[in-house]
């Protein structure tokens, strides 16, 4: 059954005011939606806000086998500075799904595929009369919006709660007066409090308010530093204002710990078979927000089975509610080795694609003998180094079968942002990182003279990795 990939990352379920966000962000967001056109099958669509460049769609046909002409893309018309997310409205444009209709080229078999099943799916099926002619129709909790509530931070709580998931001390607020008890009351067991939106992700919405100046900000958008309490509730109005801004008039107030490790775990959720199938599992870096992955994670045994074990308690409640898809559950351990649950992501993940091409290219046991490191939003001032690997001129970087070990080019924005995301694999995490490192300073020195350049780009020289 073929299917139509839909990159509906940065929605309005995702992002608190998508009225409020630039175009840096925008072009950012459109990179990390162009993740999904690693999932494309022959005769497949995938969606996106802009198309991918033809060095990236013939880049990723070699490394998944998947000819690029056999895929289509489809995108709005609108011009590149309003540029903006997958959200209802870009969904519902006439212009977009006449687009996907002619795609459709007539066939009535396909099969939807979202980053995020939300309400806006349901009618896009609708509006292209999939949805009556698949035969089983969606599950009933994702056609009411059942995935919008799972990724709710309140919600979360409420359901964690149910199940005797180990939680930070924590308060979901609906008003300034309750933020400022909130923070008042918690801030006393830790010296610092986390304040998230209720909708957001990747930590965006995050804000840590401490009673010391010398907090990490891991997690978070930014450190806001109190004097004293006395001074709590001028700053709990304030910062209602910026966070409740968004129409939802809630924030989650935790009690905000020092972590040795920030992990996440990915699962593919069925409820017509009752079951949930664990994928993945990693730790998240953060710069002080989520910039990528290390691929399996390095924590001690207890602290790893108690995550996995709660991780998949908290999917099997996704799946009790009837969600289906992917989904991925994140969490910590504490300075002092005690595990806490921050959230459920009921979509796809940041994960999701490199699993997919991991699974691809090492196997599905590719946790157990490769390390993956994965780094996000890195600034390029060499794109040369970046084209010869698109073009197929590996290099010293190349992603080797043989050996296990390279760099792969997960996304890029080279004609708006300058930016490119990748991987990097080894049979160590030492390994791994040195390879990382080395690409990195490939991609990001400055560019030689125009008279030091080869006269082909794609042959450009790339540095050896140096030995582990």
């Amino acid at each position: 059954m073929p299917q139509i990939h839909i990159a509906n990352i940065d929605n309005e379920n995702m992002v608190a005011d998508r009225s409020a966000i630039d175009f840096s962000f925008r072009s950012v967001s459109a990179m990390c939606a162009r993740r999904m056109a690693w999932f494309a099958e022959p005769g497949d669509i995938v969606v996106l806000p802009n198309d991918l460049s033809e060095e990236m769609k013939g880049y990723i046909g070699r490394w998944m086998g998947v000819p690029p002409e056999s895929v289509s893309y489809v995108f709005p018309d609108f011009p590149q500075e309003e540029m903006r997310p997958l959200g209802g409205a870009e969904l519902s444009h006439p212009s977009l799904l006449q687009r996907l209709k002619d795609a459709k080229s007539g066939r009535t078999d396909w099969k939807l595929r979202p980053y995020y099943h939300d309400r806006t799916i349901r009618r896009l099926a609708r509006d292209l009369s999939i949805e009556e002619c698949r035969g089983d129709r969606f599950q009933p909790f994702l056609r009411d919006g059942g995935a919008e509530i799972l990724n709710d931070k309140g919600t979360f709580r409420n359901l964690a709660a149910g199940r005797g998931i180990s939680l930070a001390a924590g308060e979901v607020c609906k008003s300034a007066d309750e933020l400022a008890g909130a923070v008042a009351g918690l801030i006393r067991a830790t010296g610092a409090v986390i304040i998230k939106q209720n909708r957001h992700s990747g930590a965006e919405g995050n804000i840590i308010v401490s009673l010391s100046d010398d907090v990490s900000t891991q997690g978070a958008l930014r450190l806001v530093f109190l004097d004293s309490a006395n001074s709590i509730p001028e700053e709990a109005e304030e910062l209602w204002r910026e966070l409740a801004s968004d129409g939802q008039g809630i924030v989650v107030v935790e009690s905000y710990h020092p972590v040795q490790a920030i992990l996440y775990a990915e699962y593919d959720v069925d409820p017509a078979l009752n079951c949930v199938r664990f994928l993945n599992w990693g730790e998240q870096r953060m710069e002080p927000i989520f910039m990528g992955f290390v691929i399996p994670p390095d924590i001690p045994p207890f602290a790893a089975a108690e995550f996995v074990a709660g991780a998949t308690e908290l999917a099997r409640i996704t799946c009790d509610l009837g969600f289906a898809g992917l989904m991925d559950v994140d969490g910590i351990v504490t300075a002092d080795g005690h595990v806490i649950f921050n959230e459920i992501n009921a979509r796809s993940g940041g994960c999701s694609h490199i699993h997919r091409i991991a699974s691809k290219l090492l196997g599905r046991d590719y946790g157990d003998r490769s390390v993956i490191v994965s780094h996000n939003r890195v600034t390029v001032s060499n794109p040369h180094a970046v084209r010869s690997l698109l073009r197929g001129a590996s290099g010293e970087f190349g992603f080797d079968r043989e050996t296990r070990t390279g760099i792969i080019v997960t996304s890029e924005d080279l004609a708006i942002s300058g930016m490119v995301e990748f991987m990097a694999i080894a049979p160590t995490k030492e390994e791994a990182v040195i390879i990382e490192q080395s690409f990195e300073a490939a991609i990001t020195r400055p560019l030689p003279r125009a008279d030091e350049r080869p006269s082909d780009s794609s042959e450009f020289n790339i540095p050896r990795i140096p030995a582990a």
